[in-house]
């Protein structure tokens, strides 16, 4: 952070040392002002009225009143609608291809509010011009910064009496006073906000001012004076909703094995508050209650706590380590180990965007659908938006559904950045055999103890997890005999070599090609569009794509493509 700071400073230095005409100089005044306005607001238009967003404000929500519009998806929706008309014009004469012929791109769209069941925050200090200056917070760091954007009922409750105050209405799009987030999650932002603030808890401090005077026991100043990077006890934040029960699953972030005192005195106050609800009675049998529909709570009920020791002074910003392997960097003080859940397969599809749409691959086969209960602790990856993630599930198993049915076989299928087999498990029962990987070692007890109880004893010892990288898996040769494979990358997309890998799989002995589907589900469209240039360019075909705004209101789209070889 020292070093981008002291670069920052060196463009700025630079770029006034330039001498220029006066006409170029009132240019290049033009070109800072509208580019300090446009880093320091965002201006969407919703029906003639425009509403500009602070920076302070919560970037998730900066294209709430219009998701569609957001830069990013008007990006996808061009490049892909003009992709998969280039398709459509050089579609061959492939069984798998007439089943479904490419058409234009959906974008999905489901509710905007209420829908984040998992969420990361920030623990620091204040940096409001309130009473509560210097005081605990959690929230979300406001961009280009680290200063708190307060998160929490309570502070979704203040805000919105400002807005009334100020305009005397709901104000814009009628958001005043609604949330992303799962109702669980702002309740339980206040009630660790409070008790933390009655136990003495420390925020973390990664911030230096040089006119600070510290404490350097306990990292604490005067007011208008900020702490020593790397000092402090609390660092985030993470909360996990059980949706069928509402339960929350709390994971306090601990700057090491610091301050015991502290912390036992601050579990203690957690379980006094939420302790109560996690009975066995309370619990949902979720194998025969299929479609719990979401339960939404205004208390504090915890469905388990943990502690995660993550020392604030290595050199990278991850909120969770992987550790060391001996075992002793999380720690469950309450609860079940997991968050079950299970994907409700059966539901409609969210709605697409425009015109209307041929709906071929909304026909889904309800009989026989799995019943996978997935299992989450918090060091494992889940989807911040389980519900509209199912729709891509959804998907996902009806074309599997249709490639076995058009070649007339029962495919084998790789799954690579698997998880905790979010997607795998729940296309299981299609397959033949199915091999799911992830380089996170939490995965594997929870995919076990999944496939152990949903998947029949025959399919079961055709269903295997291996823990190793998307390019670990590729070098090994996984890819050489799948049918399916499916990939979930990260934002930064394909790694080179797994790329390379999947043009490798057109050169086959005898000049006859494998039939083979690749279902490629992408949180970074532009990483997306570079690996898609790839695979068309390589010999891939296009076949199929969707868009999922699993983040409504974020500069943000999940897109699911389906590439066929034939």
């Amino acid at each position: 952070q020292l070093r981008n700071a002291r670069k920052r400073r060196a463009r700025r230095a630079s770029s006034k040392s330039v001498t220029c005409s006066p006409l170029t100089a009132k240019n290049q005044q033009n070109a800072n002002k509208n580019e300090n306005l446009r880093r320091n607001s965002s201006v969407s238009q919703d029906r003639g009225r425009v509403t500009t967003v602070s920076s302070t404000s919560d970037p998730s929500v900066r294209y709430l009143s219009n998701p569609a519009k957001a830069p990013i998806v008007r990006e996808a929706v061009s490049y892909m609608e003009s992709r998969m008309s280039m398709a459509a014009k050089g579609k061959s004469d492939d069984v798998a291809s007439a089943v479904s012929s490419p058409k234009l791109f959906a974008v999905h769209i489901g509710p905007k509010y209420g829908w984040r069941t998992v969420s990361k925050l920030a623990v620091r200090r204040s940096s409001s011009n309130s009473g509560d200056f210097g005081a605990l917070e959690i929230g979300m760091f406001a961009p280009g910064s680290h200063d708190i954007i307060p998160m929490g009922y309570s502070r979704l409750q203040l805000s919105s009496s400002k807005k009334h105050r100020q305009e005397g209405r709901s104000g814009s799009n009628g958001a005043v006073g609604r949330s992303v987030h799962h109702p669980s999650i702002d309740v339980a932002i206040d009630v660790v906000r409070e008790e933390c603030r009655q136990a003495g808890v420390v925020p973390f401090e990664d911030t230096v001012r040089t006119e600070a005077k510290i404490d350097e026991k306990t990292a604490l100043g005067k007011k208008g004076v900020r702490g020593i990077a790397g000092k402090g006890m609390l660092r985030f934040l993470a909360v996990n909703v059980e949706r069928s029960t509402g339960r929350v699953q709390v994971t306090l972030v601990w700057n090491g094995r610091k301050e015991r005192g502290v912390l036992t005195k601050l579990v203690s106050a957690l379980l006094a508050r939420g302790g109560g609800g996690n009975k066995k009675e309370d619990a949902v049998d979720l194998a025969t209650n299929v479609v719990a529909s979401p339960q939404v709570t205004s208390s504090f009920v915890l469905h388990s706590l943990w502690v995660h020791y993550h020392s604030g002074d290595r050199h990278d910003n991850s909120i969770f380590g992987r550790g060391d392997g001996s075992g002793d960097e999380w720690e469950i003080f309450y609860g079940e180990p997991y968050v079950r859940e299970l994907l409700d397969l059966r539901n409609p599809r969210p709605l697409s965007r425009g015109r209307k749409r041929q709906r071929a691959e909304a026909t889904v086969m309800t009989d026989n659908l799995p019943k996978v209960v997935l299992r989450f602790p918090p060091n494992v990856f889940r989807q911040a938006n389980l519900d509209a993630f199912t729709g891509i599930v959804r998907c996902i198993r009806c074309r599997v559904q249709r490639f076995s049915k058009a070649h007339s076989l029962l495919p084998s299928c790789v799954e690579l950045y698997g998880g905790v087999g979010t997607i795998g498990l729940n296309i299981a029962d299609l397959t033949s055999s199915l091999v799911s990987s992830d380089e996170n070692p939490y995965n594997v007890a929870c995919f076990d103890a999944s496939a152990d109880e949903c998947l029949s004893t025959t399919l079961r010892q055709y269903v295997k997890y291996v823990p190793k990288n998307a390019k670990e898996m590729v070098a090994s040769g996984a890819l050489a005999d799948a049918d399916i494979i499916v990939v979930d990358p990260p934002r930064k997309g394909l790694e080179e070599e797994v790329c390379e890998t999947m043009l490798a799989l057109i050169a086959t002995k005898g000049g006859k090609l494998k039939p083979r589907l690749l279902a490629y589900v992408s949180c970074g469209f532009k990483a997306f569009r570079k690996d898609c240039e790839k695979l068309i360019g390589g010999g891939w075909k296009l076949e199929h794509a969707e868009g999922f705004l699993l983040f409504p209101g974020a500069d943000a789209i999940e897109t699911l493509a389906f590439f066929t070889l034939s």
